[in-house]
């Protein structure tokens, strides 16, 4: 297994690897609080609820999809809304990873807009208040509308299960 790779890999300094990493990092960090809140639903659905499935003939994938699935709604809708507002908040890692680099590939509205309104003492940029400003305003839009659409998801959810 000698010679894999011929040289190391720049994760973080290159502009092909660099957003890859920021993603791979945001799903590592939430992805154990998930699991625990997965791991807490399925110990709530009570056994006999597969054995009467069993006895009535439901293989593996049936019963995922009638029984789990369904009875883990609520936890999914709050796993959903969780990874949701982690992605909007997640500009912190970037700020620490990347800086926005290299060549701004890694920036996200968010780190673009601190970026804009209280600059870095790495940027010779003058700062710009009013650009930020109108940008936070336009995310504030963007986040409206998302969360309508999740909340409209939230009860067609609450309509199935």
């Amino acid at each position: 297994m000698e010679n894999i790779i011929s040289q190391p890999i720049d994760w973080l300094g290159s502009a092909q690897t660099a957003m890859i990493s920021v993603v791979i990092v945001a799903i590592w960090g939430g992805f154990g609080n998930y699991m625990i809140l997965f791991l807490s639903g399925l110990t709530g659905i009570d056994k006999s609820v597969y054995e009467s499935a069993e006895i009535d003939g439901a293989n593996g994938p049936t019963m995922f999809f009638k029984i789990t699935l369904p009875m883990l709604g609520p936890v999914l809708k709050v796993v959903v809304m969780l990874a949701i507002t982690t992605a909007f908040k997640d500009y912190q890692s970037i700020l620490v990873l990347t800086n926005g680099g290299p060549n701004n590939r890694t920036h996200v509205m968010f780190s673009y807009i601190y970026q804009m309104v209280f600059g870095t003492s790495a940027s010779g940029a003058q700062l710009q208040i009013g650009y930020g400003s109108v940008l936070s305003i336009i995310a504030a839009i963007i986040i409206g509308v998302i969360t309508v659409i999740y909340l409209n998801f939230s009860k067609k959810m609450d309509e199935i299960y």
